[in-house]
């Protein structure tokens, strides 16, 4: 489908003539020279109505839409370089919000990976903390422990477990956030 954008002449403020020159259309089978010329079939010429005028849409229009075309007219060139202006204006703003789509889309998935690819470490360090917890109270009945290690044995295991936690968290938020760029956050739940 193409839409054809017509700039004519305006109507005539004081109507349109009564007479014209002629009643129909002329038919010219060839050029000068004789090279043929297109004469579409379906011309809507009425006598009364200036084909180069707003009205008279040069006689196009039903030829054009019976093919599924748009026919569009308009008599003010000023109008026409504003409608160009804002379509290109249009045109420019969907790039960029398909560019800041796309870079939201990676940066949510790097940040994913990056959760995803750190669970491990966070739990190997949740593993020793553990195992130190674990061997803590026969180093300190040997005396080779002092309360003071107890202590930094259980801060050692809270942050763990809260490396742990936080890591969970990230993963999940990550995780909704590449669905959020993706535009499947509804579908998720």
């Amino acid at each position: 489908m193409v839409k054809v954008i017509c700039v004519l002449y305006d109507d005539p403020i004081d109507g349109h003539p009564e007479t014209y020159a002629r009643d129909v259309i002329p038919k010219l089978e060839q050029y000068p020279g004789g090279q043929s010329m297109p004469n579409p079939s379906a011309i809507d010429f009425t006598p009364g109505h200036m084909l180069g005028s707003v009205t008279g849409e040069l006689g196009l229009r039903s030829f054009l839409e019976e093919r599924g075309h748009t026919l569009v007219v308009t008599a003010d060139k000023a109008a026409l370089e504003t409608a160009k202006a804002l379509l290109m204006e249009s045109r420019l703003r969907l790039e960029e919000t398909r560019r800041l789509i796309e870079q939201g889309s990676r940066v949510a998935f790097n940040a994913y990976q990056i959760a995803s690819d750190r669970m491990p470490q966070l739990s190997e360090a949740l593993a020793a903390a553990d195992e130190a917890a674990e061997a803590f109270p026969g180093q300190f009945e040997l005396g080779e422990r002092t309360l003071l290690d107890r202590l930094a044995v259980e801060d050692q295991m809270f942050a763990a477990e809260t490396g742990i936690l936080n890591g969970r968290a990230a993963v999940v938020l990550a995780h909704y956030q590449v669905l959020a760029a993706m535009g499947r956050l509804r579908d998720a739940f």
